[in-house]
């Protein structure tokens, strides 16, 4: 099926209608979490919530990265609702899109979403420190 202009303009591939689905379940899911709290048992709503913000913040990231609007300014509307409250959308956006724009990307000192660590400063952390952190070894040099 031949797509219409209009689309193209508007969606930044024929694919994004997935991302406009799954935002839509989010928030109908939360404002039924919120709306209907006092029928549900506590441990579902707690159940619930990890999943619900964490596929949030993975539509964050695909708003803040141009999908599914062409139009930044729709994508933030839609990615500014505060679920997660950890840090708001607009400075999430600027911060990560600046790291994507950085010539040292996963640099340990630098880059402001790296977990990477040089190794003089891994070498510091004490036993347990080291093996309860995620955290990789890395030269500034590349990821």
């Amino acid at each position: 099926m031949p797509r219409s202009g209009a689309i193209d303009r508007i969606f930044m591939d024929e694919w994004d209608w997935r991302t406009l689905v799954l935002l839509a379940l989010v928030y109908g899911l939360w404002g039924y979490l919120v709306l209907g709290a006092h029928a549900l048992p506590q441990w579902i709503i707690m159940l619930l919530l990890a999943p619900l913000l964490t596929l949030f913040s993975s539509l964050q990231h695909e708003l803040l990265h141009g999908h599914p609007f062409r139009r930044r300014i729709f994508n933030d509307m839609l990615g500014s609702v505060p679920f997660g409250v950890i840090v708001p959308y607009l400075r999430f956006r600027d911060t990560h899109l600046e790291h994507h724009r950085d010539t040292q990307l996963c640099d340990p000192y630098d880059d402001p979403e790296s977990w990477y660590q040089m190794r003089s400063d891994w070498e510091k952390r004490g036993r347990f420190s080291k093996r309860l952190s995620t955290s990789t070894i890395r030269s500034p040099a590349g990821c």
